[in-house]
């Protein structure tokens, strides 16, 4: 757990930490905004998709909320990468309507924005969850997020429905490895 406070609460935000694999393949050409790239599985990925995809191999329905260069009330529901600039990236929309509308009645409390959704939106049955993903001493909660949690929070109650993921790259110390002999 981590503490984060929006200037008028603290909150007690559950976190996980993981670690992925630097991709050190071919970068793509498009990456949004030189985004870092990890290797998920063999493919090129960035933090977002590798999240999303741990989710959905997890049993859970889950896509990537990218706000970035979309109408405010209208985001893409990310859950791939083309190798193409965002406007061209494939929409994959939640199709069912209860989830859908859950999502929708967050975003109104927000004068119908999206702003500041959490990076995955996952749900399983009737359960809920936002993660976040933040790359460990290098990204931070943004009060456009916190504020959302606090939209998020009327509808469903709990910090439980909230996930920060720090990630970070495996770090091999090749300094200090070496083989023992017996």
């Amino acid at each position: 757990m981590n503490n984060y406070s929006s200037g008028k609460m603290i909150y007690d935000i559950p976190t996980v930490d993981i670690n992925f694999r630097k991709w050190s393949g071919v970068p793509l050409i498009n990456s949004f905004g030189r985004k870092p790239l990890l290797d998920y599985q063999g493919t090129p990925m960035f933090a977002e998709l590798a999240i999303q995809k741990l989710a959905s191999s997890n049993g859970w329905s889950s896509r990537w909320v990218s706000t970035y260069a979309a109408v405010k009330e209208n985001p893409r529901f990310l859950d791939k990468w083309l190798d193409k600039p965002i406007q061209e990236q494939k929409n994959n929309p939640i199709g069912d309507s209860q989830t859908r509308r859950f999502l929708e009645k967050i975003a109104s409390r927000k004068n119908n924005s999206f702003s500041g959704c959490w990076d995955i939106f996952a749900w399983k049955n009737s359960r809920y969850m936002f993660l976040e993903s933040k790359r460990t001493k290098k990204d931070k909660i943004r009060k456009t997020q916190l504020s959302w949690l606090e939209y998020g929070l009327l509808e469903v109650s709990t910090l439980d429905n909230f996930l920060v993921v720090q990630w970070d790259y495996i770090n091999y110390d090749y300094k200090n490895f070496y083989l023992r002999s017996k």
